[in-house]
């Protein structure tokens, strides 16, 4: 399943050509919005039922083994 696709922008990198680590939990960010989006799970439902769901726990995760990775 594709959720959404996007070209890394050249502001989002370093001089490496890597992407920014700030960035990852931008993409990450938005890919749990649309995630959620498709399973009726997002915005909308937060909205109606007066609850949502956190996703933070998977960023925060992958950007600190990441940096484990690269110390």
């Amino acid at each position: 399943m594709i959720l959404k696709t996007e070209k890394i922008i050249k502001e989002w990198t370093d001089y490496n050509k890597h992407m920014n680590v700030a960035y990852y939990i931008h993409v990450f960010d938005i890919a749990a919005d649309v995630m959620l989006d498709n399973f009726k799970m997002g915005g909308e439902s937060a909205k109606k039922d007066k609850k949502s769901k956190k996703c933070y726990e998977k960023i925060k995760n992958y950007c600190k083994n990441t940096y484990k990775r690269f110390r």
